[in-house]
């Protein structure tokens, strides 16, 4: 993982913090938003959750809780001189929606996030689809088994229009998740949690794993700022629009938040990395 201090940012905003979602990894950053960001002149940091590619813990990873990858992020954001914006995709926006309601940040970011509603609303449609998958991840208690063919992986993690190319290597690089974490999605977020920041939500029109319908209820319930990407499936940040993704967001980050200069006051937790 980058050391935070390591980058320059861009002169006036505050750095951007990347949290991954269930059985990805910081590499779903790296593809494409890390060198974007950073070639915009952001301190842009993605890092793994623990138990998660290079990150110590893959044997205690089944009873790592959403609580447990919150103090994950809060030992890389503690690292960083004024309090970053959080960026979340899918699981890690419920962890950054928890992170945020704990710590300064300077905004927030959810991509095809874990909904406010919780992921049992939209569960069975998924089930339907994959039934023997579904069936088989329960058994064993590992989401991992979701995703071992590229027809399955697309369903739930891309658009129809993906390049074959890139479902594969998605694919190659998934591994297994905490199914404690993954059942705390299930449930909804009551009460509302209190995020006293700029929020921008976003997700994709052909997301089976949570609808564009969800996406615009999370961003409602929080006043937040939010769109719809035609076309895109839930990896909004691999999809072949992965630019327009991080365009939204840099545009958003330059007109709608302010740097949080309060200094943070993160409790030091297990190392991420």
């Amino acid at each position: 993982m980058p050391d935070p201090h390591s980058i320059e940012h861009k002169s006036g905003t505050p750095p951007l913090l990347f949290v991954h979602g269930a059985c990805l990894g910081a590499w779903c950053w790296e593809d494409h938003f890390l060198d974007y960001f950073g070639q915009l002149g952001y301190h842009a940091v993605a890092f793994d959750l623990r138990g998660h590619g290079g990150s110590a813990g893959r044997d205690r990873l089944q009873n790592a809780t959403i609580d447990d990858f919150v103090d994950d992020v809060s030992e890389v954001a503690s690292r960083f001189a004024i309090p970053p914006v959080v960026v979340g995709h899918s699981m890690g926006g419920l962890i950054t929606q928890r992170f945020a309601t704990r710590h300064p940040v300077s905004g927030v970011v959810l991509l095809a996030s874990s909904p406010i509603c919780g992921m049992k609303r939209y569960g069975w449609a998924m089930v339907r689809a994959n039934p023997l998958a579904f069936l088989k991840a329960s058994l064993t208690r590992d989401m991992f088994n979701l995703y071992l063919d590229n027809r399955r992986v697309r369903h739930i993690m891309f658009s129809p229009g993906t390049p074959e190319t890139t479902v594969s290597r998605c694919r190659e690089r998934l591994q297994s998740e905490s199914w404690r974490a993954c059942m705390e999605m299930n449930e909804p977020i009551s009460p509302r949690l209190e995020i006293d920041c700029p929020m921008l939500v976003l997700g994709g029109e052909f997301d089976q794993t949570v609808p564009a319908e969800a996406v615009v209820e999370t961003g409602k319930a929080y006043g937040a700022v939010v769109q719809i990407f035609p076309g895109v499936g839930h990896n909004l940040m691999l999809e072949p629009t992965w630019q327009e993704v991080a365009r939204c967001i840099d545009h958003w980050v330059q007109t709608r938040v302010q740097p949080n200069i309060s200094p943070p006051h993160f409790p030091r937790t297990q190392k991420a990395t």
